[in-house]
């Protein structure tokens, strides 16, 4: 039969003064069994990548302020773009115009003078400008409308002929520094008028006797059929008399017409109705 193997040898002995320090075993000396060994230290953290803030670390937006309150406007200001707007319409009347322009400086000097608590400059400024042009406007306009060559071109386009006018019509009269007349403007003899014609005709055809031998016959003319028409002669009437006679220009165009009319002494209308008959 086979050999049986050899028993195990024996365990070391321990060393000397204590126990052996294997598990279960004392310390050399004779002392407390040792502690397991410590569990290695963790790996160490990652922070943020350079240039980012940590998630925690970002903040919101700064908010928006409040929006600056509105800085009253001048009241001078309003009232100079308004008047200047006024003035514009009327260019006739110079006065609106004017005080925009004069508004709008007061408005600019109170602006400036707030340091910016006042508001108004721009309708200060836009008043003054249309001020400006109002009475630029109306400054020639006024011209135009006082030259006698406009308001002679005016007259005939709003004026009928002499040749149109019959006895009994009522007209409008003339500017009085009129010094050529073109036409008369009828108007309704039921309305207050400037004047009634009571006599019309033609000078014989020939050469231009000169304005002052017409006026001399025109004259005379007028005079002579005065009371024909009113009823009473010229030198016992509370009326005067109005007449027009031609120039020469408008003798050598074949108008040699001249007009009578009956017109109050005091350069006021005639109250309406006719003065034919009147007798006064």
């Amino acid at each position: 039969m086979a050999d049986a193997p050899p028993p195990p040898p024996p365990p070391p002995p321990p060393p000397p003064g204590g126990e052996d320090p294997r598990p279960g075993w004392t310390t050399p000396g004779g002392g407390a069994p040792l502690p397991p060994p410590a569990a290695p230290p963790p790996p160490p953290g990652y922070g943020a990548p350079p240039g980012y803030a940590a998630p925690w670390a970002v903040t919101a937006p700064p908010g928006y302020p409040p929006p600056p309150a509105s800085s009253p406007t001048v009241g001078q200001a309003t009232a100079s773009f308004v008047l200047g707007l006024i003035g514009l319409a009327t260019c006739f009347v110079f006065l609106p115009s004017l005080a925009a322009v004069v508004l709008g400086l007061v408005a600019l000097r109170r602006v400036a003078a707030s340091g910016g608590t006042r508001g108004g400059k721009g309708l200060a400024v836009t008043g003054i400008v249309l001020g400006g042009l109002g009475l630029v406007v109306g400054a020639g306009a006024w011209l135009v409308w006082s030259d006698d060559e406009f308001q002679e071109g005016f007259q005939e386009a709003t004026a009928f002929g002499f040749e149109d006018i019959d006895v009994g019509d009522c007209v409008s009269l003339p500017a009085e520094d009129a010094r050529t007349v073109l036409g008369l403007v009828e108007v309704d003899c039921d309305e207050p008028h400037g004047g009634e014609v009571y006599a019309t005709a033609s000078f014989p055809a020939g050469t231009f006797p000169g304005d002052a031998a017409a006026e001399d016959r025109t004259v005379d003319r007028c005079l002579g059929e005065f009371g024909d028409f009113v009823g009473v002669d010229y030198d016992d009437s509370r009326y005067d008399v109005y007449f027009l006679y031609p120039r020469e220009a408008s003798w050598e165009a074949g108008d040699r017409a001249y007009l009578c009319i009956v017109i109050d002494p005091s350069g006021e209308d005639l109250p309406a109705g006719t003065r034919r008959g009147a007798a006064e």
